[in-house]
């Protein structure tokens, strides 16, 4: 399906979303908004500003609009470790904390010690590439390969670690089920594609940005490109396109990266 694929890229000092297409066989990558994303200070906690954060994300998709290249995929990445807890209402639960220095078990222990009642009212926890999707998309789901990474989900069995879940003693209902990179998610919903002018799909990519698309991150290693913002990128990009069937086998994948990445750097 040849079109456009918008990556939205969420990192902890900025938010990137890139446009990806091809023109003449050749892969283009162009981005579209660029915002400053820091985390803020409030009761004495440094949080993301999660609401913010989706405001730029969305005035982001409407740039489509105003240029004419209107993607037809769209997936978000995000860092790691955070996590957004919902009430049964979808309501956020107190602060979305930055963990800094802490992994993801721990900043769930300190949260657990300073707001005892937060899982007791939880309904679910979303990590952050998690919930920004869930607000385009209005599904929750976690991405498996980010879930890996925080140390609560098993890369053997393809699902989450209920004996570590359960010695954090943190409620396992509160964990949604988890969903492979490329899966499609489901369209924008109602009230965005009334805002932005437009529909699209929404699709899980490799949500975690410090471990992107395995074939992406190799031919980034071959050719020696080090720029994380287009590393990632391509990763999301990539990921959507072999969901629309663009490309035939992993072979014409390789090749188009290889030249992409020959003429970024050359």
């Amino acid at each position: 399906m040849a079109g456009y694929y918008m990556s939205i890229d969420i990192g902890t000092s900025a938010g990137h979303q890139i446009m990806g297409y091809l023109e003449d066989g050749a892969l283009k990558l162009e981005e579209v908004h660029c915002f400053e994303n820091e985390a803020e200070e409030k009761d004495g906690e440094l949080y993301w500003n999660m609401e913010r954060i989706f405001q730029e994300v969305v005035l982001g998709l409407r740039k489509c609009w105003e240029i004419g290249k209107l993607p037809i995929f769209i997936g978000v990445s995000a860092w790691g470790s955070d996590f957004v807890l919902l009430d049964t209402e979808n309501q956020q639960i107190g602060n979305v904390v930055s963990s800094r220095n802490s992994d993801t078990a721990g900043q769930l222990m300190a949260v657990k010690e300073k707001h005892p009642d937060y899982f007791e009212r939880a309904d679910n926890i979303l990590f952050a590439a998690d919930y920004l999707t869930y607000l385009l998309s209005g599904v929750k789901c976690c991405e498996y390969t980010n879930a890996v990474t925080t140390g609560l989900a098993s890369p053997d069995k393809g699902c989450w670690n209920e004996e570590k879940i359960e010695k954090l003693e943190v409620p396992n209902r509160i964990f949604p089920g988890l969903c492979p990179p490329g899966t499609v998610v489901n369209n924008l919903t109602r009230r965005l594609t009334e805002e932005t002018g437009y529909d699209c799909i929404v699709v899980r990519v490799e949500a975690n940005r410090d471990h992107p698309n395995r074939i992406v991150a190799e031919i980034a290693k071959e050719t020696k490109s080090a720029d994380p913002v287009r590393i990632t990128a391509l990763s999301s990009i990539i990921t959507m396109m072999g969901t629309a069937h663009q490309y035939k086998d992993t072979e014409e994948i390789r090749q188009c990266l290889q030249k992409y990445f020959s003429s970024v750097t050359s």
